[in-house]
């Protein structure tokens, strides 16, 4: 089903984006849901995680899973080695543009070879292959060994460096050879734009008031000044649209994990969502994760909760987990975990709801009405007015009946909470299944007491039912007339066999009135006669 990425985003297409520096702190994605693919990327990010200053040359090259240490020790080297030229003294006496212009000739001549929009920062090394944001990378590594200042400037497509920035302001770029007019279509700013609103990121008067052309410009088009933080999640974000580009879905997703974890900002907000709706897609259900990001989802879209999407996804969770997977203590781990982390109480109680009433109906359906209890009864309390609950309470009820004895203290306690349950709650006085099956429950009991010769409590039963029915408008059962017909028919027996006719006849008598069509009280009222 994918009814959630159908919901989050309706995109036409995806390309190359850049995203500007972090603006909130979040915790959506946390280091455990990462997927490491080497011990350098771990370790890492292990750091940021540990609030420690990470080795971001290391970062920038493990974002390809071939790379090792051994290799990032011998590319630092061999910049050092193409930097020793400006260790010299008459380097240094250097007007700060001529510094820059020498420093980028070098670099540019020994190192970048070929503009592919797809290069890693590795690429640089072992191929050549370069792209704007890893040229910037490498900038950002010779400007530290030579002490020269920098900011790191990002765009909606494009990176670029500025050198001596308090000063001459020198900019550091690389462009794609590549000419052309790139232009982002209109489905893609709609929604940008809508997402943006509906998390209260852009003021109504302004939504309102503005096009939304304008709007993009202002919030998507505009330059920021990041960190090496940032430019590694611009890394890690390419990656993944890259991925999805290719169909690979897994691959993207938790690349797009790691662009998010190191810069959580509105336009990676924008896009962790659109890849996390496809991963949930794509894995299913009664997938291990699938909760955890079930938890994300929540999360990214709490300003904007839609409630049906995400009971519909809980549904699908009950359906796999629950009723093909048949993993109850999976199922129990789920809901745990979920109602654990989010915070909608309104949510919590639609989960809780569903998640009580699927286990009474299990243990219901597996005739063990004393494990399906608490659950039933917890469902009913959340929806007392759903009438299938109130007929799964019905279930519950007969099955706990069933298997107790009438002469039994914990029976008497258990017809007495059902009428409790009758009074408290108005919805059930209206459930015609609810409300015969305790007229049943009433006459037994009489019906029984008689039996056994106690007529001062069989006659409190008797009484307790007729009026019961006398004060409510529920239709009699065909199974209460029968009822009807068998306790009645005990109690005249009783009163004929200690020779009070005249009772023995009114009990038949009152019995007629509920049931007139019933041939065997009307043979039995006239053999009294």
């Amino acid at each position: 089903m994918k009814f959630i990425l159908r919901f989050l985003f309706k995109i036409s297409f995806l390309t190359f984006i850049t995203f500007p520096a972090v603006l909130f702190a979040d915790t959506i994605v946390s280091f455990t849901d990462l997927r490491f693919h080497s011990d350098m990327e771990k370790e890492e990010f292990l750091k940021i995680n540990d609030g420690l200053e990470p080795d971001y040359f290391a970062l920038f090259l493990s974002a390809n899973k071939e790379i090792t240490k051994d290799d990032c020790n011998q590319y630092k080297e061999r910049i050092n080695s193409i930097l020793i030229p400006f260790q010299k003294k008459s380097f240094k006496k250097l007007k700060e543009k001529k510094k820059i212009s020498k420093v980028y000739d070098r670099v540019q001549d020994q190192l970048m070879d070929k503009y592919i929009e797809e290069a890693l920062y590795s690429d640089l090394f072992s191929k050549g292959e370069y792209q704007c944001v890893t040229s910037s990378m490498l900038f950002t590594r010779v400007f530290e060994q030579l002490n020269i200042p920098y900011e790191i400037e990002v765009e909606p497509r494009h990176v670029y460096l500025i050198a001596y920035p308090q000063t001459s302001k020198i900019i550091v770029q690389t462009t794609n050879p590549k000419k052309g007019v790139f232009i982002y279509e209109s489905g893609f700013k709609n929604n940008f734009i809508e997402y943006m609103r509906k998390n209260k990121l852009i003021s109504k008067d302004e939504y309102e008031n503005k096009s939304v052309d304008d709007l993009f410009t202002e919030y998507y088009l505009k330059t920021e000044v990041a960190d090496l933080k940032v430019l590694a999640s611009i890394q890690y974000s390419n990656i993944a649209i890259q991925k999805l580009r290719d169909s690979k879905i897994t691959e993207s997703f938790h690349n797009m994990l790691k662009a998010y974890y190191l810069n959580p900002d509105n336009k990676s907000r924008f896009l962790f969502a659109l890849t996390l709706g496809m991963q949930m897609d794509k894995m299913g259900a009664s997938d291990e994760q699938y909760t955890n990001y079930y938890v994300m989802l929540y999360k990214l879209t709490k300003n904007n909760l839609n409630k049906d999407l995400m009971v519909a996804v809980f549904n699908l969770i009950t359906d796999k987990q629950l009723n093909t997977k048949n993993n109850i203590d999976q199922y129990n781990k789920s809901y745990n975990f979920i109602t654990q982390n989010i915070t909608d109480s309104a949510l919590i109680n639609e989960i809780s709801f569903i998640y009580n009433k699927e286990l009474g109906i299990r243990y219901l359906n597996e005739s063990r009405p004393e494990k399906a209890y608490p659950y039933v009864m917890k469902a009913f309390s959340f929806q007392p007015e759903n009438s299938r609950v109130q007929n799964l309470l019905v279930r519950l009820l007969i099955q706990r009946g069933g298997t107790s004895n009438l002469n039994t203290k914990e029976f008497l306690a258990f017809c007495d909470s059902t009428f409790e349950l009758y009074n408290n709650f108005k919805p059930l006085q209206q459930n015609s299944i609810f409300t015969n099956l305790l007229y049943r429950m009433e006459l037994q009991l009489a019906g029984f007491y008689y039996y056994t010769g106690n007529a001062a409590k069989g006659l409190e039963y008797k009484t307790r039912f007729e009026n019961l029915v006398n004060n409510t408008n529920i239709d009699l059962t065909y199974e209460t007339k029968l009822t009807i017909e068998r306790d009645y028919s005990s109690i005249s027996v009783y009163y004929f066999k200690h020779n009070n006719i005249g009772k023995a006849k009114a009990a038949i008598k009152q019995a007629l009135k509920y049931y007139p069509d019933s041939y065997i009280l009307q043979k039995r009222y006239k053999a009294l006669f």
